[in-house]
């Protein structure tokens, strides 16, 4: 996205009074915005992390993945609340980001016999060179 200075620099100041990045305030309002106006209460944010192991600085390759960023809303809490456990939820899942698409994929689609679990998938992704 390419925002205005002034309304980008408002971002970054409540950023960093949450102690949050530019993406969970995206992802938040995203996730807002899909739940006010679709009532979408699970959404899966898939989003590219760098998974180059220690040692491989030098090397070239694409060491690149997407990681799915699950979001369950809560009709409870306010915009404030939300972006907080969203911040505290990305911290737990970066201890998880080396695992693979194919594992991702078996843990996400399974079937329960009680419930079944439906996702919409927003993929965002980096363009590069």
């Amino acid at each position: 996205f390419e925002l205005e200075e002034e309304i980008f620099s408002k971002i970054k100041r409540f950023c960093k009074q949450h102690k949050t990045t530019p993406f969970l305030f995206l992802t938040g309002v995203f996730s807002a915005l899909l739940y006010r106006y679709w009532n979408q209460k699970q959404i899966m944010i898939g989003y590219p992390t760098n998974i180059r192991p220690n040692g491989y600085q030098n090397s070239l390759g694409f060491y690149i993945t997407t990681f799915p960023f699950c979001i369950k809303i809560s009709e409870q809490e306010n915009f404030i609340e939300h972006i907080q456990r969203l911040t505290n939820q990305r911290r737990e899942d970066k201890k998880h980001e080396n695992i693979t698409l194919p594992e991702i994929s078996k843990l996400i689609f399974r079937t329960d016999t009680s419930t079944e679990t439906y996702f919409n998938i927003l993929i965002i992704s980096t363009p590069f060179n």
